[in-house]
């Protein structure tokens, strides 16, 4: 129920690059981050927090594809699960 809940607000408000360009950089990075961490939580729900985090560094757009692309998402999951300490 709550990945149903998850999924439907990411499809009632998706994200793209010319809303991103009209958000202040904290709201860009909030938005970009509970995206990013809701589709991590599905994948690796003890470390998306942490991984959240690390792939936060990426450029914008390379989050929009992960976002929308989950062949994507999985590989910087495993990224960045390889990369932690």
């Amino acid at each position: 129920a709550a990945a149903a809940a998850v999924l439907a607000s990411m499809r009632a408000a998706p994200l793209t690059a010319a809303g991103l360009l009209v958000m202040g950089q904290e709201q860009r990075e909030q938005a970009l981050g509970e995206r990013v961490y809701a589709v991590l939580q599905h994948l690796d729900s003890r470390h998306a927090g942490k991984m959240t985090g690390m792939l936060l560094e990426m450029e914008d757009v390379a989050l929009l594809r992960l976002l929308n692309m989950p062949d994507e998402a999985a590989a910087a999951a495993a990224a960045a699960r390889s990369a932690r300490p």
